[in-house]
Formats: structure tokens, sequence, C-alpha cells
């Protein structure tokens, strides 16, 4: 709805009718109520227009009126236009104002066109009413003419909520019942209460009978009453009883049934309950006679004392220890007397009396235990260490440790052939063979694929023989792998140069000479013609752990040949230059001294290697609790290589040292398991 303001302005249809400019019509802004005298003041102009246009005219001229009525107005966008005759009986539009000179356009307000202010009403009528949440609004003219809601009153002043579902707003009382229906019941203890309608027009309960004494408020029926249903625990009120130490107290409740009530207890104040006159009390428990009465407990006399709750207790009075005495009642007074020597059932160190020595041990790995007064073996079954600063003897076998806290000789090579357990060599294999698992083993390769047998290994930094490490390596877990079997050497160009002439393969990217170097890895291929290699002999890409346990075994070594620091003689690699000086790789197989405990060649250095799994730095903590045969994460943005290449430093020759990237590179080849 818009605010309609009515204006007048300069009447250019009169200057159009008369040339004569016989009135002059002042421009200014006119009053709505005014609105009127203007609209008959313009239909008297037109008129007086009509008749000098017409006047002389005997015969009219035909002409094609374009509205019918004088003086009729309408809009045309934002100008006012009126109807006028031009000639005799022919009437046309002619415009009189336009609005947007005044920043307003044409509207019409009671079927008269007048210029109006650009206006949105927010509500339709004066007076409508509204809830916004618990105010009342109401639909009123604003400064701009406009209808807008207006706040008027706020239902939650008094406690109430606004409801408009009858058409108009209204404040309506809002209730929470605390019950059902009227008239019903309950108990609240011993009370009776009713449903009933409070001043708020909500259900509430209220109380409306309290059982007298001797009765209780019982709903078992449906229906709160008061009934008898007693079942008294004692006969009488106030008698009392003893319950151990507890004084009870036979006490009619508010039900008015008799019970037994806790009172006194007489523990806390070191005391007795005791019934057996038939009143319960608390009474003492006396530890002597009477008032000042003495004796000898140990070497301390005591005194009979009376304390704050009544009773006789034996209280500390003199350590005739203190005096270099002992404490002696013979004659009926407890007193200290002369020191007299007591080493009965003693061996050594002072006597309890006097303090005069009763012996000294004479093993040399004896101590003496003072508050016994008995000699103590501390080296009894045990073979070595140290206890109380007392040697108990050293371990004689060269492979043998002793466990201090055992005091036991062990030999840490019993069933062990080779390697070291904890710092001590167990013994060298033969030249050619492999130490594994304490054992000397000898790899089985057929010049094409080594085994690996069932079993677990450790995956991933181990700390005790590495500290290089990255965060992905951690943590250091434990891992079962099926048997398998993996290739001796790094696929060579000449062996992948069959499967591309087999029209499965595609062509390296680059550094590719199967003719000139056919015993030199392949490199610069993706992980995905890695992947269609392996496939097209049979075998499959290992998965990361497979690739780390034929690298490594399982004694947990740093690099596939052992614990020895990285050198040229072991892998290619950056010593000296890159690939040893050469600039690069070279052949496979050429540092026979670093293949790794299962016989596989070049685990480190010359070419980093595709292993099947997507990287991920987390993927170690799903295993943290060790797992079996594990295919590493479900997807990814980038897949693993290990092993590292002829550019590499030792750090990046790890057997745990983790790589990964997309597409292909020059230093990237790999090797297949099955």
């Amino acid at each position: 709805m818009e605010k309609r303001l009515a204006i007048t302005a300069p009447q250019r249809w009169w200057k159009k009718l008369s040339s004569n400019k016989l009135t002059t019509v002042a421009t200014k802004a006119v009053p709505s109520r005014s609105r009127r005298i203007v609209s008959i003041h313009g239909i008297l102009v037109a008129l007086l227009g009509i008749i000098i246009l017409n006047c002389g005219r005997d015969e009219p001229t035909p002409c094609y009126s374009t509205c019918v009525n004088p003086a009729e107005e309408r809009c045309n966008v934002d100008i006012i236009q009126t109807c006028a005759q031009v000639r005799h009986r022919c009437f046309r539009w002619f415009d009189r104002i336009d609005c947007s000179d005044y920043g307003r356009t044409c509207g019409y307000q009671g079927g008269i066109a007048v210029c109006v202010s650009f206006c949105t009403d927010n509500c339709e009528a004066i007076g409508n009413t509204r809830c916004y949440e618990d105010i009342i609004q109401t639909c009123k003219p604003g400064g701009d003419g406009c209808l807008d809601w207006v706040n008027d009153v706020d239902c939650s002043d008094y406690g109430e909520a606004c409801d408009d579902a009858g058409g108009y707003a209204r404040c309506v009382v809002t209730c929470i019942d605390e019950c059902e229906s009227e008239s019903d019941t309950r108990c609240d203890g011993n009370t009776i209460q009713t449903c009933a309608k409070g001043i708020d027009l909500c259900l509430h309960w209220t109380d409306t009978e309290v059982c007298p004494q001797g009765l209780v408020c019982d709903y078992s029926s449906g229906i709160a009453r008061c009934i008898t249903t007693c079942t008294n625990e004692c006969e009488t009120e106030y008698t009392t009883r003893c319950d151990n130490t507890i004084i009870l107290t036979c006490t009619r409740n508010a039900d008015g049934c008799l019970y037994w009530e806790s009172g006194t207890d007489c523990s806390e104040t070191d005391r007795f309950c005791d019934d057996s006159s038939g009143s319960a009390e608390c009474v003492c428990v006396n530890e002597c006679s009477h008032e000042f009465a003495t004796r000898c407990y140990g070497n301390v006399v005591q005194t009979c004392t009376e304390q704050a709750n009544g009773c006789l207790y034996w209280e500390d009075s003199m350590n005739c220890s203190d005096y270099s005495q002992f404490c002696d009642d013979s004659s009926g007074i407890a007193q200290c007397v002369g020191c007299v020597p007591n080493c009965t059932g003693r061996e050594c160190g002072p006597d309890p009396v006097c303090g005069e020595s009763c012996g000294t041990c004479g093993g040399v790995t004896e101590v003496c235990r003072e508050d016994t007064g008995l000699c103590d073996d501390v080296c009894d079954g045990r073979e070595c260490g140290t206890v109380e600063g007392i040697s108990c003897g050293t371990c004689e076998g060269a492979t043998e440790v002793c466990r201090e806290e055992t005091g036991i000789c062990e030999d840490v090579c019993l069933g062990i052939n080779c390697g070291m357990v904890e710092g001590i060599s167990c013994g060298t294999c033969p030249e050619g063979d492999e130490c594994l698992n304490g054992q000397c083993y000898t790899p089985v390769c057929d010049g094409e694929m080594c085994p690996v047998p069932a079993g677990t290994f450790w995956m991933g930094c181990n700390e005790e023989v590495d500290y290089f490490c990255d965060e992905d390596e951690y943590p250091y877990h434990e891992v079962y792998l099926d048997a398998f079997e993996v290739d001796m050497f790094e696929v060579t160009q000449a062996e992948y140069f069959t499967c591309f002439l087999d029209g499965v393969c595609q062509l390296p990217g680059h550094t590719f000479d199967p003719e000139l170097h056919g015993e030199f890895p392949v490199v610069a291929v993706s992980w995905e013609d890695a992947r269609t290699y392996c496939e097209w002999t049979g075998k499959r890409l290992c998965t990361e752990a497979e690739w780390e346990k034929a690298a490594r075994g399982t004694d947990g070594r740093r690099y596939p040949w052992g614990n020895e620091p990285a050198s040229c003689e072991f892998a290619v690699m950056d010593d000296g230059g890159d690939g040893c000086g050469t600039g690069g790789f070279m052949p496979v197989g050429s540092k026979p001294a670093g293949a790794s405990p299962y016989g596989a060649h070049d685990m480190a250095g010359n070419v980093s290697e595709w292993v099947n799994d997507w990287y991920s730095s987390s993927y170690y903590e799903s295993c943290a609790s060790g797992c079996s045969n594990p295919q590493g994460p479900s997807s990814g943005v980038a897949r693993v290589h290990r092993g590292c290449h002829y550019a590499c430093w030792p750090s990046g020759l790890r057997a745990s040292t983790r790589l990964h990237m997309n597409g292909s590179q020059g230093y990237c080849g790999f090797r297949c398991c099955r």
C-alpha cells in the first residue's frame, strides 16, 4: 500500500490551449485537503478553453477522440493527464503534471490521479494487530506516511504470552499444569494433595488433608487416603537399647509409627554401650583398677590416669631407656632402676635395655638388623650384584650379565649364535651368511627372487640404533607378514624393454637405452607403469611393510647390511659425489656387500623403488599395537617409494626412511614381490 500525497504543478495543458495566456496558474504544492478545489478549478479552465476554441465555428470538424469525459484525469507513468476538448465533440489526453519533477510518481487516491510518495507499507491496514514473540504490535502510519508494525504491549511484563490465533493479538495466561485432571489426588509424605485450578487457571497440587498421628497417607488404590498401616519397631516411646556402640531410642515418626532412632555413638568417647540395666548408656572399659596405679610396660613406666570421658587408661609417664635404666615394678610400684642388659634372642647390635652390644655378624655378606638383633645374609640366594653396598659376586661367563633385581647371572647368548645382545657379541656368521634372529642364515635366492619367511618384524624408527628418524616413521611397531618372495635385483632396462616389445608396457620418460644399459635399473617410470610390469610377470608391487622386512630383516637394523655407517662399500650413494663419484646409478647388484638379510641387492641407494601403498604421514599410528599383513591406507594423493637413490646421503638410505611422490622421476625404479 502506498501513502498518497496530492500536489499541483504548473498547468502546462492550459498554456497549450490558450495562446493569449488568459490565465496564469501559480506553481506551488497544495495540501491534500485542497485537491478537490484544485481539480474543480482545472475543470473550469478546461471548459473555458473549449469555448474559446469553438468560438465562431458553425460546423464541427471531424476528429478522433482519445478520451470521453472532459476533466477526467489519469496516470501515464509518472505524468498526470487531463481529458480536454480540442474541437467540437473531440477530446484528447493532455499532460498536466510530471510528478517526477517533484521526486514522486503518479497514483490514484479515491479514483483521482495524484502525485504520491514512493512508499512501501509493512502492514495492510491501520489498527491491524499481530504477535511478535510476546509483544503485541499494531499497524500504524510512520513519520514517512508508510504503514509499519509498532510495538504496543509486552505481554511478558504481566507474566502472559501473546496470542493472535483468533485474527487479532491479545495477552493470554500461560499455564504449566502440575497435574492432569481436577480432583485427582496423591500423597505428599503424610499429606493428601488434590488437583485444583488456581487463580492463574492452571492445575496445581493443593494440600487438602494432613493425616493425623497414627495414620499414614496411602495411594495404592489410586485415591489418596489416610489409613492405619504402622509396623512398630519398638513398643514404648523413649525406651532405649544398644546397637553395638550406638544408643537407639524408640521414637514416633511423622506417620505416628514407632521406630528405633540412632543416637549417641559411645565409641566416639572411647566407651561402649551397655543396656544390661534396662536403659542404654555409655560406660567405660577401664584398663586399670584405680587412678595413680603404676606398672612397667616394656621399659616404660605407665600411670593409671582418668581421661576426660571418666575412664581409666594406662598412660606413658617415663621411658627408663632415656636414662640408661630399666623399668622395675616388682615392689608394686613401677620405677626406673640401674641398667641390666638384655640380649635374649639377639645375635648382634645393642641390647634394647642398656644399649650394650650383643655381638657382631661374622659373615662377609651379613648385616645386623638392629630392630631384631639378628644377622641377615643380604646375598643369600644371589650370585652377583650389590645389595646395601655389599658385593655378592660377579658373573664369570663372557656372555653373562647380572640381573640386579634377582642377583642371578644370565647368559644373554643362550641359544643365539650371532649378533649383538645388550652390547655383547654372540658371534659372527661365516662369510656369505647373514645373522637373522640370532641365527646364521644363508640367503637362498635363485638368481631372480629371494624367499622371505612368515613371521613378525619391527617396522619404523628403531631409536636404539637410529637418531635421524622423521616423524612419519613413528611409532616403532610390530607387524606380522605371511611368507613371500622379493626380486633379488631392481627391474633392469632390458627386462622392462621386453614388456614394451610385448605391447604391454609404456616407454619410460627418459634415461632409457636397453641396448647400451640393459643391466642398469629402469627409471622414470610411473607407479602405474611399475604395477603393469609386475602384473605382466605374474607378480605384484611389494607392500610397504613387505619392502621394509625384505630390506632390514627382523633385528631392527638401521641399513640392509646392518648398523655399520653407510658408504660406497655397501651402496650406490652420494659419497665422493653422486653415484659414488660416477654421477648416476650403476648396474644392479654392483654392491653385494650391501645385500639385505634375505639376499636382496640395492635395497638402499642406486634408485628408489615404488611400492604398492598410498602415502600417509600418520599411517603407522593405525598399527601402533601391531597388525597383520597391512596393505596401507585405502586412499591418498601420493604413492610411497623406498630405498632412496644414488644422490642420497646416509640418512636417506636408512631402511625405515619413507618417501612419496606422484608421476615419475629419473631416480625412481622398482622391484616386484610374489
